[in-house]
């Protein structure tokens, strides 16, 4: 009697483990899930040289102080503003921008940045100045771009400002 239970107990063991499935070709795969820093708004203040007189302008004399600035260290990026009203920048809008005056538009104003930046390119030939590593702040300046003859008017510079993430 022993032996036939043990006998029938095989039987099913192997009866049950003839109907198990059969893994063939098996592969693995894996995915990165990244998670990035969240980014904080840059805060762009723009301040004109006071007193500004109208006649000759030399090369590089300064019309403004620019002042970008973040809640945490980031890398700050900057650029001209796209073309709007009177204002055009260069096409990849960190070399210059001509501003015609809001009173008469035949008045001029050729600017650029003062100090040199990173220059870091960003999609369709443009391209953005920034920081060299992660800060809280960065300035630069608005200048002539080249000696020119300014007639009175106002002229108003367009500047976006972000944070780069490589």
């Amino acid at each position: 009697m022993k032996f036939s239970k043990y006998v029938i107990a095989t039987l099913i063991l192997t009866a049950s483990a003839s109907s198990l499935a059969a893994f063939d070709r098996v592969t693995t795969t894996s995915g990165n899930i990244t998670f990035a820093a969240p980014t904080y708004p840059v805060t762009t203040t723009i301040t004109p040289v006071t007193n500004l007189t109208s006649g000759s302008q030399l090369n590089g004399n300064k019309y403004a102080d620019i002042a970008f600035s973040t809640s945490t260290a980031q890398i700050i990026a900057y650029r001209f503003g796209p073309a709007v009203n009177k204002f055009t920048p260069s096409a990849n809008r960190t070399d210059s921008a001509t501003i015609n005056g809001n009173t008469n538009n035949a008045n001029q104003l050729s600017v650029r940045f003062g100090s040199p930046a990173t220059a870091r390119p960003d999609t369709g030939g443009t391209q953005w100045f920034s920081s060299a590593s992660a800060m809280n702040g960065i300035g630069n300046s608005i200048v002539s771009n080249g000696a020119s003859v300014v007639n009175p008017d106002t002229y108003t510079v367009y500047i976006e400002s972000g944070v780069y993430v490589p």
